[in-house]
């Protein structure tokens, strides 16, 4: 079998025919399974396997065949994967099987991201050497998306390739979640090497991008693994905020949907903190409530370096709507903490009409009128049948002449105010 497949190797090359080399290729990774006789010798499956794809990757080096290259990936970390649950599951496993598994992997992680990557920048300093073959010989009609997906297979697998070599080589080894962040972190660096390497050296600024993106994966992937609790959020606010920031001096719009995508992380971890219950300790002042009132104002921060006026309007009433929840968790709790409730809302909702009026925008205005609808309608459906009687007429007293004022005034104050500015929108 073993020499068939080098054969098939060998009349491929000289040929030039695709086929044969997946033939061989099919035929090399799956002569361990064909000849399987129940005895498991991982060193040595790992040895051949990693054997045929130094040849595969040897023709694709050459060739630049992309379907070859993919039948490698995918028969590859088959093969790698079946024999990672062979090792989990067997009761006694020597540390020797672990060790080649992992080896293999690691070759993997080389032969489908690092070798993919090299063709790229060969074949753009020397398209005539290293050429990159055209689908217009394919007989069948593909479509253009797939084309294009085809195209960009370097892409590809730099995201996935490193992704799948951590899920097969955690559960080869007993390592505690900190160890496994340190670890994530170091494939950071060396993903960021990569990209500003190739930045900086050649002319392949698409795939440094890519190898970038996936640098800032990984290293997030391990802030989840070695911080936690409060710092973990906050930090995971910090980067989504500072991804923002060189989105909008790039103006680069992936970088932007890397900072939605982790906001909306964030987004939800800051749902669920609000409706739990309020952590011992004073109000507004604990670790917990001031490290959520952080993460507002990071989110307040980052909208104004957003590229539309509809993302900054979404992330704008978020923060509202944060800002509110924040409140009412943190003073719910107190004694009469419903009538406090009300009156930072209330305060809050006059300042955000003041501002709209002040400044002219519109948005504002309507975010404040619906506010202080919400006040008035928490003042008789909640605070009514809660709240003792001298705090509700004073609410109601205190509101109801605070209403008077700002209708008085409303008119004068619009006067005053200015056209909104870009910036200020």
């Amino acid at each position: 079998m073993i020499a068939v497949t080098l054969l098939s190797f060998f009349v491929s090359l000289r040929q030039r025919e695709t086929t044969l080399s997946l033939i061989g290729t099919a035929g090399g990774l799956g002569t361990p399974f064909l000849l399987y006789t129940g005895a498991g010798n991982i060193p040595g499956l790992v040895g051949y396997t990693c054997l045929i794809l130094a040849g595969t990757s040897a023709i694709y080096l050459a060739r630049g065949w992309r379907s070859l290259l993919w039948t490698s990936v995918i028969g590859g970390w088959l093969v790698f994967s079946t024999a990672s649950i062979a090792v989990v599951d067997a009761p006694f496993t020597d540390t020797t099987d672990r060790w080649a598994l992992q080896a293999g992997i690691l070759f993997g992680l080389l032969a489908f991201w690092l070798l993919p990557v090299l063709r790229e920048v060969l074949s753009a300093a020397n398209p005539s050497h290293w050429p990159r073959p055209s689908l217009e010989s394919i007989a069948w009609d593909i479509p253009d998306r797939t084309i294009k997906l085809i195209h960009r297979h370097p892409h590809m697998l730099s995201v996935s390739t490193p992704l799948i070599a951590i899920a097969a080589s955690a559960p080869l080894w007993d390592l505690s979640p900190r160890t496994w962040g340190w670890i994530i972190l170091a494939g950071a660096a060396l993903f960021a090497l990569v990209a500003w390497n190739l930045k900086r050296f050649t002319g392949e600024k698409a795939l440094a991008y890519t190898q970038g993106m996936v640098a800032l994966l990984l290293a997030t992937m391990a802030l989840c693994l070695l911080l936690e609790g409060d710092v973990l959020f906050f930090t995971l606010a910090a980067e989504a905020t500072i991804l923002h920031f060189l989105s909008h001096r790039l103006e680069d719009r992936g970088i932007s949907i890397s900072g939605h995508a982790l906001f909306i992380g964030v987004g939800i971890a800051l749902t669920i903190r609000l409706l739990a219950w309020p952590p011992e300790g004073l109000p507004v002042f604990t670790i917990h409530s001031l490290t959520d009132l952080a993460v507002i104002g990071l989110a307040l921060a980052a909208s104004f370096r957003l590229q539309t006026s509809e993302e900054r309007l979404v992330y704008r009433l978020l923060v509202h709507a944060g800002i509110l929840g924040l409140s009412l968790r943190e003073l719910s709790t107190l004694d009469g903490g419903q009538g406090y409730v009300t009156v930072v809302w209330g305060i809050y909702a006059i300042a955000l009409l003041l501002a709209g009026l002040r400044l002219g925008i519109d948005q504002l205005l309507m975010v404040a009128m619906g506010t202080l609808l919400l006040v008035v309608g928490k003042l008789f459906l909640v605070d009514l049948a809660r709240l003792e009687a001298i705090w509700r007429i004073l609410l109601f007293l205190g509101f109801g002449g605070i209403f008077l004022v700002l209708s008085y005034f409303y008119q004068s104050l619009w006067k005053k105010g200015t056209p909104p500015s870009p910036e200020a929108e």
